[in-house]
């Protein structure tokens, strides 16, 4: 039996990308043949789900994160002794003493396997404390600084309670401790692929809770280049930017569009799911990936959760750090990895150069039903996991 527990938010804007990724890593284990629960927050209260749709809910009314957390664990034990549980595979959040005091003790007889959403962490979150500050937002800033000093203080504890580390940027060891390095996968028979769209306008979509590390910026101030020569340039074809998801950058992208002048040619969806979403990806031409990653110090080896979508969506993308992705790195228009703007001729040359789009539709699908699907991912745990 195989425990996954997050401490992400199911039903909060923010945390549905989270979710949707750890069902994909449960449904992995299940068509790899183990039993699964998975545990997460819902709400104010924190959700076990079983393999035969069983439900166990306990509410989370008290007050701080170590009284929230001691009763989640020691409905954990509860669980890991009545199903014997065998391997833990945890992805917390805001990591503290108790975690790992918690994590620690039920090591004794179980595997734990910590996964962190990036290595190293710490560029990422001092810029979310400058955007706090700059913003005003003194509240959270000064949450989010108590969290991440606490966090921070409890690494050297780590190797205590974890067995290995799971990381998406091909990290061998991690805080000293063995490091399995995967890709982030998705469940690709749950994502539709895309129609081709006949339309004469070219279309670029974007799907993210929105950050400043996705620098969709740059495709603004690309559309503002692009509208502005086209008079001189003799250029009449239209290109719109549809923006999906919601988050801390989406105001100020709002602005900046104000500022450019091109709120004619960008369209914010707010969140969007299932079939609105997947008529958004057939009206579209190409998907932006990560435009900003060097703004919190990477460039390189970035394993991002949504070039694996857009693959599975069979929609070609525009992206400024990625690892190589073989056989389907022509469909990927690369873009340096600094604060120039996108180069919109350049994507629509790229785009009239690209072949036939049944053909590119059909070679990424494949490419990432076979390397990207979260079963191929979950094996190596497994491996490693027989093997330790």
């Amino acid at each position: 039996m195989i425990l996954l527990l997050s401490s992400n938010k199911a039903d909060s804007k923010m945390g549905v990308g989270v979710y949707k990724k750890n069902i994909g890593q449960v449904n992995a284990y299940k068509d790899l043949g183990y039993e699964t629960i998975f545990g997460y927050m819902l709400s104010d209260k924190f959700v076990f789900e079983f393999s035969n749709d069983r439900k166990i809910e306990i509410n989370l009314l008290q007050k701080g994160v170590f009284n929230k957390q001691k009763v989640i664990f020691k409905k954990v034990f509860e669980i890991c002794k009545e199903y014997n549980v065998k391997l833990i595979h945890a992805r917390w959040e805001y990591l503290n003493f108790y975690t790992y005091l918690s994590l620690a003790s039920l090591r004794r007889t179980i595997k734990i396997y910590l996964e962190i959403p990036t290595f190293p962490i710490y560029p990422q979150r001092m810029k979310t404390l400058r955007d706090l500050f700059k913003a005003g937002d003194y509240s959270s800033l000064s949450k989010s600084t108590i969290r991440y000093i606490i966090d921070a203080s409890s690494i050297p504890f780590v190797r205590f309670g974890v067995d290995r580390i799971i990381n998406f940027n091909g990290y061998d060891r991690v805080w000293g401790i063995k490091a399995i390095p995967l890709s982030n996968g998705v469940s690709i028979n749950s994502l539709k692929i895309k129609k081709i769209n006949q339309s004469t306008e070219i279309r670029i979509v974007a799907v993210a809770n929105i950050a400043v590390w996705h620098g969709y910026d740059r495709v603004l101030y690309g559309l503002h280049e692009y509208y502005k020569n086209s008079l001189k340039n003799n250029i009449d074809t239209k290109v719109f930017f549809d923006v999906i998801g919601e988050g801390r950058e989406k105001e100020t992208l709002q602005t900046l569009c104000k500022k450019l002048d091109i709120e004619d040619y960008v369209i914010f969806h707010g969140y969007k799911v299932g079939e609105e979403l997947d008529a958004i990806f057939d009206n579209s031409n190409v998907a932006v990936n990560l435009l900003g990653m060097h703004r919190i110090g990477k460039v390189k080896n970035v394993s991002s959760l949504k070039e694996k979508e857009y693959c599975a969506k069979g929609i070609p993308f525009i992206c400024s750090s990625t690892r190589s992705l073989g056989e389907v790195q022509k469909y990927i228009y690369e873009v340096p990895s600094d604060e120039s703007p996108v180069d919109i001729e350049g994507v629509l040359n790229f785009l009239n150069n690209i072949g036939d789009m049944d053909q590119v539709i059909k070679t990424l699908r494949g490419y990432a039903l076979n390397n990207f699907d979260w079963s191929i991912q979950n094996k190596k745990i497994i491996d490693d996991y027989s093997q330790s």
